[in-house]
């Protein structure tokens, strides 16, 4: 089979960790370098940002077990670094580096017994004051403060790399800065990079720092956002932060069409969205092939309330009601699991289900099991189903976001069930208990998918990376945004006499001016929306908004709406509204509300600045605030 050609350059895969005992995100991701060197000839270096004895042995172990293609290479930044800590520019001061008085040394060291690093504390206390990294012959080249990927605040020397002399080569005051450099280093002779980000708490800190020439690619491999789970709820810290950078991507991948929908409805429609799913990884059938149990389900998650293991036992009471002959096996290890065993002995279900801890090769028991059952509260894209499909075994699982839906065919592959119902879990559970000839028609489809998909991966990949390093001269930059809103209020725009509070139509005129950096997509090619939002329910309701312009970068907005109409578009109605105007251009956006705090009125004006500041202006007469006259509006 042949691949279209991945776009030439040098390719970095950055991850914050890589361990042999991996997750679903390192298994994506050695999957995919695997397949970009073996399928499209491109090797592949994984880069890594955390401190550990033994990559070395990582590395070797990973090889090993056939998960490294012999042309992916990885590189840790202190390993990388350890002999030649002068590659870095940072603006070292020269000086010798200090001696510390008065603190605790204690000696970490690697697997092989030589000296790793030194940590340093205060006598008496638990928490670490700094670290020095060492070379094989035990000086230091590094110094380091405690180090947190989640901490952006700068501190002065927080980083500082040290020559054989042990003087101070380079400084660094974040994270970012340091990280940068060395990306820098080992990319100085590539003309054509991309960075391609499978970890968010990368991107906050280096994606702003690279330069503009750097393709960067970043993956999103989790659901990003927390309970109730629509776009606007609490979004993951990191994928929020990385979310917040978007405009610095060539292209951001997200695993699922609906995800992308949330993540476009909080942040805007950008041309640099793209959606690509992971794949199975297509397995032969061992030899001789086991025979499928028809009486054997299987579970293969941590044991965390995350994933809900708890609801696969409730789930299998109502099996075992029906089938008594009927088995579940639970394989993994968590803090869940003393509390899961207690519910297996509530239940009686002792002689039905069992907990069997963490096994590596717990995957094989997939080509005997009649389904795997899934009960996650979230997910991003579980590979533990593509696992499942690949190895003939139906999936039955919750359907929730992202990934059951898009990953199964439901009635095809296995079977959805509403999230939370474990007894709908149960009941789609003894169909197949009842059925072994529809186990084998919906693994055998199974396989066939897993196997497209499989097979189109690198392509889709090749067409994504395309089209990044074609539209990268159509790249924008906002670098000021002022919103003046002329006038809002009851009744449409033009209209000056006084109207009672009750009318159902709201009129609203303003400028919008934009100062963007130049680029081969004029300012005529964005997008100006306004719409009806509430947050409440997560309705959102698009508005008429007409747009003039742009006349040396100021757009003309007016827009007048009947608020009856607007609640009777969403699916509750409009509980408190709010109005969002929205500017898209290419891979930039701006958003702000068109009525922001307690008042409202002519003059209003909201001024966004490139550095993020607000400047806000308004006449000293205010109106009432807009949202209590909308539920006023609303209830009579």
């Amino acid at each position: 089979m042949t691949f279209p050609c991945l776009p030439p350059g040098r390719y970095l895969t950055a991850f914050n960790q890589v361990r042999t005992v991996a997750g679903g995100q390192t298994r994506a991701l050695l999957h995919r370098t695997w397949l970009f060197a073996e399928h499209a000839g491109v090797p592949n270096t994984i880069i890594t940002f955390d401190p550990f004895p033994d990559y070395r042995e990582v590395e070797a172990e990973l090889r090993g077990h056939g998960e490294l293609h012999p042309d992916v290479t990885m590189h840790n930044i202190y390993d990388d670094l350890r002999d030649r800590p002068s590659g870095a520019g940072g603006g070292g001061s020269g000086v010798r580096l200090p001696a510390l008085e008065g603190l605790q040394a204690s000696r970490e060291h690697r697997s092989d017994g030589t000296l790793w690093r030194t940590r340093y504390d205060t006598p008496g206390s638990t928490q670490a004051v700094c670290y020095d990294y060492h070379r094989d012959d035990s000086s230091t080249f590094l110094r380091t403060a405690p180090l947190v990927m989640d901490e952006f605040r700068s501190r002065e020397d927080l980083i500082q790399l040290v020559d054989h002399s042990g003087r101070v080569v380079a400084s660094y005051s974040t994270l970012g800065e340091w990280w940068a450099d060395w990306v820098g280093a080992l990319t100085a002779a590539d003309p054509e990079v991309f960075v391609i980000y499978d970890s968010m708490m990368l991107p906050p800190h280096l994606a702003p720092r690279l330069p503009q020439a750097v393709h960067q690619v970043a993956t999103m491999h989790m659901s990003h956002v927390y309970h109730p789970r629509r776009w606007n709820s609490p979004q993951h810290p990191p994928a929020r932060r990385t979310l917040e950078h978007l405009d610095r991507f060539g292209a951001y991948i997200i695993l699922t069409e609906r995800q992308r929908e949330d993540v476009e409805t909080a942040y805007g429609h950008r041309s640099n969205l793209f959606v690509l799913p992971n794949p199975g990884r297509p397995v032969d059938p061992p030899s001789p092939v086991p025979a499928r149990d028809p009486n054997l389900f299987v579970v293969i998650a941590r044991l965390e309330r995350v994933k809900r293991v708890d609801d696969a036992i409730r789930a299998f009471a109502t099996v075992s009601a029906q089938a008594p002959r009927a088995r579940l096996d639970i394989y993994g290890e968590g803090r869940q699991r003393a509390d899961c065993q207690a519910l297996i002995d509530e239940l009686g279900l002792g002689d039905s289900v069992r907990l069997l801890g963490h096994q590596p090769q717990a995957r094989d028991r997939l080509w005997e099991a009649s389904g795997l059952l899934v009960t996650s509260r979230s997910e991003g894209f579980p590979l533990v189903i593509l696992e499942a499909l690949a190895r003939g075994c139906p999936v039955v699982s919750y359907d929730i976001k992202y990934g059951p839906r898009e990953q199964i065919d439901d009635g095809v592959t296995g079977f959805l069930a509403p999230a939370g119902d474990h007894v709908a879990l149960g009941i789609q559970c003894l169909r197949l208990l009842s059925s072994p000839d529809l186990v084998s028609r919906m693994g055998d489809v199974g396989r066939t998918h897993v196997r497209r998909d499989h097979d189109q991966y690198v392509g889709k990949w090749a067409n994504i990376l395309s089209t990044c390093v074609d539209a990268a001269p159509r790249q924008t930059r906002v670098r000021d945004i002022d919103l003046v809103v002329n006038r809002i209020g009851w009744g449409a725009p033009g209209r000056g006499r006084r109207l009672p509070l009750t009318p159902p139509v709201i009129g609203f005129r303003g400028t919008l001016s934009v100062d963007g950096a130049p680029s081969d997509t004029p300012l005529s090619d964005a997008v100006i929306e306004l719409e009806a939002v509430d947050d409440e329910t997560g309705a959102v309701v698009p508005l008429p908004l007409t747009v003039a312009g742009p006349d040396d970068g100021v757009f003309l907005l007016g827009c007048s709406f009947n608020i009856a109409q607007v609640s009777a578009k969403a699916s509750n109605g409009l509980v408190e509204l709010r109005l969002r105007l929205r500017f898209t251009w290419e891979n930039s956006y701006w958003e702000t509300d068109v009525h922001r705090g307690r008042h409202s009125g002519r003059g209003y004006e909201l001024s966004y600045l490139e550095d993020g500041a607000v400047r806000l202006r308004a006449h000293p007469r205010t109106r009432r605030p807009l949202r209590g006259l909308i539920r006023r509006g609303l209830g009579g």
